[in-house]
């Protein structure tokens, strides 16, 4: 009897650990290789086209760290790892500059633009000055580099 009694029990821990399992699995969402970051309608009058991201030559080719984007501050502590759901940046900065002052405070002012511009061109441009772009090519920092047509 009790060997019944501890065969059902590791059964029943099998299964929870399996469920648990496909449960986070199934959170994780799927990277793909490329993909348009285009905020065009959440601004009012927008000057620049979006943007292609070559998520797969930038993490793959470039060894950027999934945290370099995807982060989630806590305490001033970047708590987002890889496999945690990705939201879009508009999510948590906001396209209205005031709007961005007053969620970071006047010395971070964070807006959608400004957050994506100190990420991206600050990094392109710490490559440019070493120039060890996995290419050997210079990183893109002009307008029309990066976005496309509006």
């Amino acid at each position: 009897m009790k060997r019944i009694g501890m065969m059902v029990s590791i059964v029943v821990f099998i299964a929870l650990c399996y469920s648990m399992i496909a449960a986070v699995c199934a959170e994780q969402q799927p990277v793909e290789p490329e993909f348009q970051i285009d905020n065009r309608k959440e601004f009012a009058k927008s000057v620049q086209g979006p943007v292609l991201l070559t998520h797969e030559k930038h993490s793959k080719e470039h060894k950027v760290a999934c945290t370099e984007c995807h982060h989630v501050y806590k305490d001033d502590q970047n708590i987002w790892k890889e496999g945690d759901k990705v939201d879009k940046c508009v999510t948590c900065h906001p396209t209205d500059r005031a709007a961005a002052a007053e969620k970071f405070g006047e010395t971070k002012k964070l807006d959608l633009k400004n957050a994506f511009h100190k990420n991206c061109q600050t990094c392109h441009k710490e490559v440019n000055k070493t120039k060890v772009d996995a290419t050997g090519e210079m990183a893109p920092i002009k307008c029309t580099e990066c976005h496309g047509e509006k």
